[in-house]
């Protein structure tokens, strides 16, 4: 985009290092010539293409406007994975998101893939600090473009998450981007 820094591969790369340290699923990342950002197709494998959908397109949501609030995102997970790890998972990368200032959250940048007949999380794409639609989050959460850490608590309650597990992913990511 013409509006991103000079340095934006390097940035984007720094963070996807710094996103598997903060235990986020990702997919294998490259920088080229100290400049160019690449990452893994993780929608292929030597078999072929894996069913891979975005929640923009499951929930028919319009990702270039807000429409979008975590507690309904991890609402999907549950229903379409039927697995809280995955439900976790995603909270993770709310959370990251949140602490790296990343508000291009929209609804294309979380999907799902369907592996062996089961739905999962698939790994994460585009986390970087952007300033998202009038500098706040694309995809609410607790319905606050500029939450606060109790519309993050609100968020895991609602979604059934353990109050203390939710609580110590909190401080584990924050912990990690606020030493990097």
């Amino acid at each position: 985009a013409t509006m991103d820094p000079e340095n934006v591969g390097e940035i984007e790369y720094n963070h996807s290092l710094l996103a598997k340290k903060c235990g986020i699923r990702m997919p294998e990342t490259r920088l080229f010539e100290g400049k160019y950002f690449g990452t893994e197709r993780y929608d292929r494998t030597s078999r072929g293409k894996l069913h891979t959908v975005s929640a923009a397109g499951l929930l028919n949501a319009d990702y270039r406007i807000p429409s979008l609030d975590y507690g309904d995102l991890l609402q999907l997970c549950h229903i379409l994975t039927k697995n809280m790890e995955e439900v976790y998972a995603l909270f993770r990368q709310m959370v990251f998101n949140v602490a790296i200032k990343n508000r291009d959250d929209h609804a294309k940048n979380f999907s799902f893939q369907l592996i062996n007949g089961e739905w999962k999380l698939s790994p994460a794409y585009d986390l970087l600090p952007s300033r998202g639609f009038n500098g706040f989050h694309t995809t609410t959460i607790n319905n606050n473009g500029d939450p606060t850490h109790d519309d993050v608590m609100a968020v895991a309650k609602r979604a059934g998450l353990d109050r203390k597990r939710a609580e110590k992913i909190v401080e584990e990511v924050n912990t990690l981007v606020n030493e990097a």
